[in-house]
């Protein structure tokens, strides 16, 4: 009995922690519409609001590791530093610029799946000019009583795997030093282009 009253505890906990999660995402989809892509922004609030969504939102010491591999291992303390600086930078400043052109659609949350360490995988389908609506999981992990991002997978393509294929031969050549004198020469040409 004591098995089972355990069991049935641990599988209501794993339900709520998967509606929580899904909870969660949609929370931060309605704050990313009302605070990101609303029209009248200026670029420079645009950037803003998204740059506190990001710091609150996304797990950003775990995607630079991951994004980092085994040259994150390597590096000093000021060269992660400089990274994860340079790198939420380009994000803020290209996922900006692809909300300030977005026209709207509904998103549609799906599954919640358990994955490990805490880790829940969310399905969901985001309506586009398109006919065939976008297939998008989101990895989130548990963390207190809230969850952090780690990765977006849009149709399968994860976004750490794409940015850590990107950097890798950088990496391999150059070493970090490199990687962040490329992310800042990215980042000032993405706002020249603003």
């Amino acid at each position: 009995m004591v098995g089972a009253t355990a069991a049935l505890s641990f599988m209501v906990g794993t339900a709520a922690a998967q509606d929580g999660a899904v909870a969660f995402l949609d929370g931060v989809s309605k704050e990313v519409l009302a605070e990101v892509t609303a029209p009248g922004l200026s670029h420079g609030e645009r950037q803003q609001n998204f740059r506190a969504i990001l710091q609150r939102v996304f797990g950003m010491d775990e995607i630079c590791r991951q994004v980092l591999g085994r040259y994150g291992r390597t590096a000093t303390a000021e060269q992660q530093q400089e990274f994860r600086r340079l790198f939420e930078d380009m994000l803020v400043v290209t996922w900006a610029r692809r909300f300030q052109d977005y026209t709207g659609g509904g998103m549609r949350f799906g599954a919640a799946t358990p994955i490990g360490n805490g880790d829940v995988l969310v399905s969901s389908q985001i309506d586009g000019s398109g006919n065939q609506p976008l297939n998008v999981e989101w990895r989130l992990r548990g963390e207190g009583e809230g969850y952090r991002l780690l990765d977006i997978k849009a149709e399968g393509t994860s976004m750490v795997l794409t940015y850590r294929s990107e950097y890798q031969t950088v990496l391999r050549h150059g070493g970090l030093d490199e990687l962040n004198g490329l992310l800042r020469k990215k980042i000032e040409q993405l706002a020249g282009a603003g």
